[in-house]
């Protein structure tokens, strides 16, 4: 499926470069779908001068997330199949170009499968407040805390260490998820979350009281597609872009409005040296 595509007019006729005219198209998705499983329960009994509280949470995380679809490739134009070859200056114009079907440029990315990322916590916690004396009471606590690292629910997707060495010899491994003794988070999580607590009130006098407190607290990262959803990389994108028509030398035309541009067509290619010499040679003018 083919998004609305974007449409750009720029001098260069690429992703760089001053713009001729104001583009138009979509701004692209970014569907997210988040749910959130709670269960709670705590219990508080009294003896004496003790006061006990204890108690415990579970929460099960699920974060959806589908960027990019459908795909929407963004064209571009520019004053390349318009201009007159014999003439040594720049001539055409982009929007001419764009009239004439013809664009120097696509380019657009989408990802090809939802990413499902699921992680679990759970918390446990004891807490005594003591009235020690008719004047001093004492709150001495302790909280453990477990946030599993997320795992994608199809194990999709992969994360690179440019730090690895690979068997062929070279620095950078794709490490996926569930596959060559890598758990299906890939990332060994923290689970030593041990947070004391402390607190207490005293009154001098009828009319003042002093507290005071102390304790560790732990709680859960955000997720972010940088570090956390090891859907969103490479293996999991669709990801088209054209040879660049980058002058009058160089005026094969890599696709056209009337017949689009379809992801099965798409290819990636370098910019080769002779586009690059003759994008320096416009600079220059």
């Amino acid at each position: 499926m083919i998004g609305f595509p974007s449409v750009n007019w720029t001098s260069s006729g690429a992703t760089f470069g001053s713009s001729d005219f104001s583009g138009f198209g979509s701004s692209g998705s970014n569907l997210i779908f988040e749910n959130a499983f709670q269960w709670a329960d705590s219990v508080s009994l009294i003896r004496g001068h003790h006061t006990m509280k204890m108690g415990g949470e579970l929460r099960r995380f699920q974060f959806n997330n589908l960027p990019g679809y459908p795909l929407s490739a963004g064209y571009f134009f520019g004053p390349v199949f318009s201009a007159n070859p014999s003439v040594p200056r720049q001539t055409g114009l982009s929007y001419a170009d764009f009239v004439l079907g013809f664009p120097t440029n696509v380019t657009g990315s989408s990802q090809n499968q939802y990413s499902n990322m699921r992680d679990l916590y759970g918390g446990v916690y004891i807490q005594d407040d003591w009235k020690v004396t008719p004047r001093l009471t004492l709150n001495l606590g302790l909280r453990y805390d477990l946030y599993t690292q997320p795992v994608d629910a199809r194990n999709i997707g992969g994360v690179f260490n440019p730090y690895e060495m690979s068997d062929l010899g070279r620095l950078g491994v794709w490490r996926l998820p569930g596959r060559n003794g890598n758990s299906n988070a890939i990332i060994e999580g923290h689970h030593l979350n041990i947070g004391p607590r402390f607190g207490f009130a005293f009154n001098p006098t009828p009319k003042f009281v002093v507290r005071g407190g102390y304790g560790i607290f732990f709680s859960q990262r955000e997720q972010n597609r940088e570090t956390t959803i090891i859907a969103n990389t490479l293996l999991n994108f669709n990801t088209i872009t054209s040879r660049w028509s980058a002058g009058s030398s160089d005026r094969a035309c890599i696709a056209s409005l009337s017949s689009g541009f379809s992801e099965s067509g798409s290819s990636n290619q370098r910019v080769d040296s002779n586009s690059r010499a003759i994008l320096r040679q416009r600079l220059r003018r």
